[in-house]
């Protein structure tokens, strides 16, 4: 799609993806692959002190349990994605 909107506008248009798209992208990966989903939560929640410096944030790791802590997958879609 953006090829298709880069070469019909010669580049003179910009299209910026919601985080809401990225959102939904890990909801589908939660439900379908929750295995997988389990990885990217812990590595996220691994480097989340390192990646907040990047923009102000007022959230902490501390303010949710650790992936590995939560035994039920929904249980981690639900904290992880607000279900």
């Amino acid at each position: 799609m953006y090829g298709i909107i880069a070469r019909t506008t010669r580049g003179l248009f910009h299209v910026k993806t919601a985080g809401t798209s990225y959102l939904e992208a890990l909801r589908m990966l939660a439900i379908c692959a929750p295995d997988e989903f389990q990885e990217i939560v812990e590595f996220v929640h691994g480097q989340y002190e390192t990646d907040k410096t990047t923009c102000p944030m007022s959230a902490t790791v501390d303010a949710v349990p650790g992936p590995t802590k939560v035994a039920d997958p929904n249980e981690l879609e639900r904290l992880c994605l607000d279900r």
